[in-house]
């Protein structure tokens, strides 16, 4: 049996700073984490569980910094997750989870998805790579597929190839 409090920190006010979260996401997790991070979405698809926005909003700032933080690197982790996460949006919504499609899966080999990737790169002038996409964590690569999807902004998707160090910044000097 799951109990929530036994994880979440309770009376303190979580530290911010102390999560991670990428740089264009900033003013999103500085602001309450009113947006799901691209790291809960990297765990929400570990588990397979759809995670509306609206059901975001509903968590504690605690509950939002759990989720956050907790490991899905093992299954034993994954299950913690998926129950933990379970919970809360039964608690908040009286509605059972929603799972995600059986091939979910996480787009570190997936050669649809770096071609999606690789196409968008061209509209930056970045020729990007099979290398350089293997050489990417497996989050960045799950970021950079995620911010190509419909219902995301795509105005972080060049500042995500640049914060990966995929497209750098020139300066030029006869400005």
């Amino acid at each position: 049996m799951i109990r929530i409090n036994e994880y979440l920190n309770m009376g303190k006010e979580p530290e911010i700073r102390s999560l991670f979260y990428f740089e264009f996401e900033k003013q999103f997790m500085e602001d309450g984490i009113r947006c799901i991070p691209m790291i809960v979405r990297y765990k929400l698809d570990m588990v397979a569980i759809k995670l509306s926005l609206a059901a975001w909003c509903k968590f504690s700032m605690n509950e939002r910094f759990l989720l956050s933080t907790l490991p899905t690197e093992s299954i034993d982790e994954m299950t913690r997750y998926d129950s933990i996460l379970s919970l809360l949006i039964w608690n908040y919504t009286a509605c059972i989870p929603q799972r995600m499609s059986e091939n979910y899966g996480l787009p570190a080999m997936d050669k649809d998805v770096f071609d999606q990737v690789q196409s968008r790169c061209k509209q930056y002038d970045k020729i990007l790579t099979w290398s350089e996409w293997l050489a990417l964590t497996d989050l960045e690569r799950f970021t950079l597929s995620k911010l190509l999807k419909p219902g995301h902004e795509s105005k972080n998707f060049l500042p995500a190839l640049k914060e990966f160090g995929l497209i750098h910044e020139t300066i030029s000097l006869w400005a």
